[in-house]
């Protein structure tokens, strides 16, 4: 998993190194072109998207957390990636590789996923808007004048810091069904996989509980989730072929 992460022309450097301290860090990431500084280092560690090294404050990090700070750098600079944004690297990391393998620990995802939260309760109006644009484009209806009109109602909504989860419906309903009432019930997407307004609803809702109750997760219920996440990739992967027949 380190491999993945590491860019090929660091990977000789690091092989050399068996920890990294933070200037280590630091000069490893200059070296790549990467502006890295030792007050950016801590930050991110405080946030969660770099993990504490061992040792506290002043030890060393291993290569896998070294990997995960020059993709998080060069995913700032290439992508122009927000903190937000950021987050879902080290949270990726120990999904789908774990801790002896990903080098991210639940105690590292706890706490880049309580920073995710406060980021994200309320957002942003440019986290608003764009999240936003991401619900239309995945409803992806050919209305111009309904995308204009839901677009601006979800961004209203979504920016609101005691966000109506109810006040969803309507915009995405519009956008789902128009306005016709022959297309009541209408959902969208491959057959063997439809999206429904109640379906986004029912997602909306869990992704608000999550946000507000990030703290009260014991570490089994993330262990669960991780599994069961990776549990429903599998089985999509295995029914890719049945859910596209018809689109």
């Amino acid at each position: 998993m380190s491999d993945l992460w590491i860019p090929p022309e660091a990977q000789r450097k690091m092989a050399q190194a068996k920890r990294y301290s933070a200037a280590d860090l630091v000069a490893l990431a200059n070296d790549q072109g990467l502006n890295a500084t030792l007050s950016l280092l801590y930050e991110w560690v405080r946030l969660g998207v770099i993990g504490k090294p061992e040792e506290g404050e002043r030890g060393l990090w291993k290569p896998a957390q070294a990997s995960l700070w020059l993709k998080l750098l060069e995913t700032r600079r290439q992508e122009h990636a927000h903190i937000i944004h950021l987050c879902n690297l080290p949270v990726g990391g120990w999904i789908f590789f774990g801790e002896d393998v990903g080098g991210v620990s639940l105690a590292q995802v706890k706490l880049v996923m309580r920073s995710w939260a406060e980021r994200v309760k309320p957002p942003s109006l440019d986290v608003a808007r764009r999240t936003a644009q991401r619900l239309v484009k995945q409803i992806k209806t050919k209305d111009a004048q309904q995308v204009r009109h839901a677009k601006k109602q979800l961004q209203d909504i979504i920016a609101r810091s005691n966000m109506d989860i109810d006040a969803l419906r309507d915009p995405i309903t519009l956008l789902m069904e128009g306005r016709k009432p022959e297309k009541r019930g209408q959902t969208k997407g491959p057959e063997g996989s439809p999206l429904s307004v109640e379906a986004l609803m029912d997602l909306w809702e869990t992704r608000q509980k999550a946000i507000h109750n990030i703290d009260r997760f014991d570490d089994w219920m993330w262990e669960w989730a991780r599994i069961s996440l990776l549990f429903g990739l599998y089985a999509y992967q295995r029914r890719y072929p049945q859910i596209t027949r018809f689109c």
